[in-house]
């Protein structure tokens, strides 16, 4: 379906509107909700599955139920807003719109009285704060309350009390306010001119520039956090705080000593940008995408849709391997060869079904 639907979204983005464009956008609506759909056959053998595994089969068709629901209701929504898009877009394109309406707001935020240091911090900070509290605060209230119907998804049975949250939240606070501090200095100093273009890049830029960010933040990354179970010395004196946490959320994505947050966390994240000079609005979006893909990968819940949190929930519960955030490094060095053969492998996957509790208790 992955493709199938790609391949609608690039074609309605790039062809002004017209009819054929109209009636194929309103077959991937109605294709999408029926390809995702298993059949018989697959739902015998995932019946058989969850019944082996001991889950009880009246959690898992409910957890199904609700799960088609969602699947229908987010694909629902998003072909009415897609051709809603379209109608609006006429003979231009939904990309045309998009950028017009993006360009429109950049030019008069640039255009405010404000400091570009100012404007950058805001941005940037604002973006990392909502992203990074919003997930923080609803991992938070489930690891406190546990609801039963959710405990199944949980990655391990043990979680965060709420003195260690507290605990959490003014450690990274701090760390917060020490990345306002760098974000500031980092504009003031280090950002020039041409990331303040009133023109915004072009998608195609925008998107090799997030993922050349992706590339230079997995080199920074990994180095350095291997680096810090390599050295003794720096595992015992800076990076043993973050190993407290042995069975993360997603508050302790950033719950580290404040020289490993300045040296490691501010970096991964700030280095792709800075050595590309992208566009202030790409290093916002580069920062909203890290901060989110961070926090869930410390999440410790592993929902359907959702990324897998299982490589780095490993590297916490057992201390070791797994350094990276892409999984590159570490098979190259070979430094997740545990990993490898631990039922957290099997299951280190994007689930679009209520498998996933049946899977780790039978592998």
């Amino acid at each position: 379906m992955d493709t199938f639907l790609l391949s609608f979204i690039l074609l309605n983005l790039i062809i002004p509107f017209n009819i054929t464009v109209f009636a194929l956008t309103t077959l991937w609506g109605i294709c999408s909700l029926r390809i995702d759909l298993p059949s018989e056959e697959e739902k015998e053998t995932d019946i058989k599955e969850v019944v082996a595994s001991g889950i009880s089969i009246d959690w898992y068709r409910s957890a199904t139920s609700r799960i088609k629901t969602v699947k229908s209701v987010g694909i629902t929504l998003g072909s009415v807003l897609w051709m809603s898009l379209l109608i609006f877009a006429l003979h231009s394109t939904p990309y045309d719109i998009i950028i017009d309406t993006l360009n429109d707001a950049w030019t008069h935020i640039i255009g405010s009285s404000a400091e570009h240091d100012s404007i950058f911090t805001i941005i940037v900070m604002g973006g990392h704060l909502i992203i990074f509290w919003s997930m923080s605060i609803i991992f938070m209230i489930l690891d406190l309350t546990r609801p039963v119907f959710m405990i199944p998804w949980k990655i391990q049975e043990e979680g965060l009390n709420v003195r260690k949250y507290i605990q959490c939240t003014l450690l990274v606070i701090c760390n917060q306010g020490i990345s306002t501090i760098l974000v500031w200095g980092m504009s003031h100093y280090l950002i020039d001119g041409d990331a303040w273009s009133e023109t915004l890049p072009e998608a195609t830029e925008i998107i090799l520039q997030l993922l050349a960010c992706a590339c230079a933040s997995e080199v920074w990354f990994y180095f350095g956090h291997r680096l810090c179970h390599l050295s003794n010395f720096i595992y015992n004196h800076v990076h043993w705080l973050h190993h407290t946490i042995t069975a993360p959320s997603a508050i302790t994505a950033i719950y580290a000593h404040p020289l490993e947050h300045i040296f490691i966390n501010f970096p991964t994240t700030a280095i792709g940008p800075l050595l590309m000079n992208c566009h202030v609005i790409v290093f916002f979006m580069w920062t909203v995408l890290a901060t989110f893909d961070t926090c869930s990968g410390h999440s410790g819940w592993h929902f359907p849709f959702m990324s897998s949190p299982e490589f780095h929930d490993f590297h916490h519960s057992f201390g070791t391997e797994n350094f990276g955030a892409l999984n590159f490094f570490d098979k190259y060095f070979q430094t997740s060869k545990t990993f490898l053969t631990t039922c957290n492998y099997i299951v280190d996957k994007v689930y679009r079904t209520a498998m996933y509790p049946a899977d780790k208790r039978i592998f």
